[in-house]
């Protein structure tokens, strides 16, 4: 039996930040270091094999393959390490931090940005799609305590403690945190990399928030792309 962190935690929503480390400006960078090499680890990728697509297909296909990549090496990662740490998944999202500049550092030749151009109107649209984007995830969830919309305050809950029950707890292999015991049958994927996100620094809206308000603004651009 484990004598460290509790194997999952219950589902208040709570303070924004629960630990005296969530929010510190070092660990917040450190998350966005993450999320950036993410991106540029799926642009690589996307650049090497698929040049020829259109610039927003490209820049969406980056962000999915990214960050998909990243948080299955992140997971198993932590899953690995669980026997032995108690931070495992703070120790996950650093070594796939290492090895996405590893990826980016080798295959930096593929990260032409002249390969990316778009026209002023292009850029316009990029523009207020993260606008409208940020706005309704901001909406959705956000302050300190959390305030939740009026029709996702049950979603919230859940998926919220999901995500605590990686970022500030020991819940491997997963479990429901409201079911002790029982085996996981949701697709709890974003909800780990949430939890991932707010173990390296920032606050639990903004683990939410940052990647799903880029992914929503990705999707509008492939409707542009792709009409």
């Amino acid at each position: 039996e484990r004598t460290g962190r509790p194997r999952y935690v219950a589902g208040a929503l709570g303070p924004t930040t629960r630990s005296s480390r969530r929010g510190t400006p070092d660990l917040t960078m450190l998350a966005i270091l993450y999320l950036l090499a993410a991106f540029l680890t799926g642009l690589v990728l996307v650049q090497r094999f698929v040049p020829g697509f259109p610039t927003f297909v490209r820049l969406a296909g980056a962000l999915v393959a990214g960050i998909l990549l990243t948080a299955w090496v992140t997971f198993l990662t932590a899953l690995a390490l669980s026997p032995f740490l108690d931070d495992a998944t703070l120790a996950g999202a650093i070594i796939a931090l290492g090895l996405n500049v590893a990826v980016v550092v080798q295959s930096r030749q593929f990260l032409d940005y002249r390969s990316l151009k778009v026209t002023p109107v292009d850029a316009a649209l990029a523009g207020l799609s993260l606008m409208l984007s940020f706005w309704l995830m901001d909406a959705r969830l956000s302050g300190d305590p959390l305030t939740v919309s009026a029709n996702t305050w049950g979603d919230t809950a859940l998926h919220i403690s999901l995500a605590r029950s990686f970022s500030e707890a020991h819940n491997f292999p997963p479990e429901y945190p409201f079911f002790g015991g029982e085996t996981i049958r949701y697709h709890f994927g974003y909800d780990f990399f949430a939890g991932a996100l707010e173990a390296q620094g920032l606050p639990i809206a903004w683990a939410f928030n940052l990647p799903g308000a880029v992914g929503f603004a990705a999707m509008m651009l492939l409707i542009f792309e792709l009409g």
